[in-house]
């Protein structure tokens, strides 16, 4: 089986999502890009975010880049309070269950924490993901009155569950967050090449018609995007090969 070689950095969600936030800039400053180049008249951009959001649907089943980088806004703004959360509820449950060593491992083991807190606390965005969907699939009924009635207070256990609650909302599976499956086609990543080689030219033409606006030239920038919306994946960009790129893009 032949694999194809990406030319682009990122996974390959995290390389659709940043070309689609890059074209949804140019859709939004489209009248002064038009009147520097003529052929990105309409409907060039809106065709280019639709083939976007067809390549994310057919390959990696979501149905459209936005819900993934609405997740990735998610996740980073609720960050700081959920570990915060997920902290409070560690030491007090392995406080309340000191004298049952044996109880408290399992408890610990079932809600994520000895699996995946480290991780959260290192704001590993994938480990975040995970413990949230643990937590709740486990958290049931019995368990839950049993940490309640040793002294958590309930509250912070419905806490939890409700940054779990918003990411489900999205309906955003945890394998397209984590970077998009193993098994995409030589066609998919065909397409995906496609895309970015299209999206990156964009991006070199706009530096160079605008390069007295710095700050409109670095929300073309793909490396400075790509960068930003993985900055609390952790290691979870470096799942898919790539080629070696010019420190430019």
């Amino acid at each position: 089986m032949v694999t194809m070689k990406r030319i682009y950095k990122g996974s390959d969600a995290g390389a659709l999502t940043t070309c689609d936030t890059i074209i949804t800039t140019a859709i939004s400053n489209k009248e002064r890009l038009i009147a520097k180049r003529s052929g990105w008249k309409d409907p060039f951009f809106t065709d280019l975010q639709k083939k976007i959001a067809d390549a994310f649907k057919v390959y990696l089943g979501v149905d459209s880049a936005k819900d993934l980088r609405a997740a990735t806004a998610l996740i980073i703004g609720m960050q700081t309070d959920v570990i915060k959360t997920l902290s409070q509820t560690k030491v007090q449950v392995e406080e309340d269950f000191k004298n049952n060593k044996a109880r408290r491992e399992e408890i610990l083991k079932q809600l994520g924490f000895t699996d995946f807190f480290k991780k959260v606390q290192s704001r590993n965005q994938e480990a975040l993901i995970e413990m949230l969907f643990r937590f709740k699939a486990n958290l049931l009924t019995d368990l839950k009155q049993e940490i309640v009635n040793k002294g958590t207070a309930a509250a912070t256990l419905e806490s939890i569950l409700a940054y779990a609650d918003q990411l489900e909302a999205l309906n955003v599976s945890q394998e397209t967050l984590k970077g998009g499956r193993k098994d995409v086609t030589a066609a998919a990543v065909t397409e995906f090449n496609a895309i970015y080689s299209e999206v990156i030219s964009i991006c070199r033409i706009v530096s160079r018609l605008f390069a007295d606006d710095k700050l409109f030239i670095e929300k073309f920038s793909y490396s400075r995007i790509l960068k930003q919306l993985s900055a609390s994946q952790g290691n979870g960009n470096k799942e898919e090969p790539t080629a070696n790129l010019p420190a430019s893009e």
